[in-house]
């Protein structure tokens, strides 16, 4: 029979440490962890963005990204679109205070739109281009109350400037802000420049019970009704009502 010598292994083995043998006692004193007053740090949530470049066109990029603090109390949200320079690309900025029952925020943005229209004529061969530059920048404000877990009145303003800029086709470049004679003669409601400013107050009552996933919403109900009113130095003032109701259906799962 063959005989194994254990040895002093048992007296060897770590949990016999003295630290360990009195890990589990109570302690002697109390230590009370110090409690500082909460600071906002915001955290970045989401980030997407994009970018190319062509020697023709330029730079074209876009980038949107959202913050948050801890406890949710504030929220920011950035959007960016460039679209070869500055002036010409979009940018939008918007806050919201989350803490109360009652929701309030602001933002503001600059956008740019850019239209060109093939013109054709029946007596000529000649194709001739027209580009409309539209510039919208301003302003909002929204406060929301919530009357339980989905139902919910908003009430927005807006206050915006809008540009229209028409420019021709020279065969080589574009001359901005031009428009020929003949042109201007047979359509004067198009002028070279317009500009207006707009006050745009809404009502909004929304019922949102949809469940959210990643990308959008997954089931449920959404409806909003809207009231709205836009007020002009250079247009007629005129009101909206607006309905709109989705159901959301979710079909399958996906798995990976």
């Amino acid at each position: 029979m063959t005989r194994i010598e254990f040895g002093d292994i048992a007296e060897q083995d770590s949990l016999r440490k003295l630290h360990n043998l009195t890990i589990d006692k109570k302690p002697d004193t109390e230590k009370i962890p110090e409690i500082k007053p909460y600071k906002v740090r915001f955290k970045l949530d989401r980030f997407w963005g994009g970018m190319a470049y062509s020697a023709s066109g330029g730079a074209f990029g876009q980038l949107q990204l959202s913050m948050s603090d801890l406890m949710g109390d504030h929220h920011l949200g950035f959007s960016f679109g460039v679209y070869r320079e500055l002036k010409n690309s979009d940018f939008v900025f918007n806050y919201l205070y989350l803490k109360r029952r009652i929701d309030y925020g602001f933002g503001g943005f600059y956008l740019n739109d850019e239209v060109i229209y093939r013109l054709y004529y029946s007596n000529s061969l000649k194709t001739e281009y027209m580009r409309e530059r539209e510039r919208d920048y301003g302003i909002y404000g929204i406060l929301r109350y919530p009357f339980n877990k989905f139902w919910r009145i908003d009430w927005e303003n807006t206050i915006q400037k809008y540009e229209m800029r028409r420019d021709w086709w020279e065969d080589t470049y574009w001359e901005e802000e031009f428009l020929p004679e003949n042109f201007q003669n047979q359509f004067p409601d198009y002028p070279t420049y317009e500009e207006e400013w707009i006050y745009r107050p809404q009502i909004s009552i929304v019922f949102d019970n949809a469940v959210y996933g990643s990308v959008g919403p997954l089931a449920g109900w959404r409806s909003t009704l809207i009231l709205n009113s836009n007020y002009s130095d250079n247009a007629p003032t005129y009101g909206l009502i607006y309905g709109d109701i989705r159901r959301y259906i979710f079909f399958f799962f996906f798995y990976s």
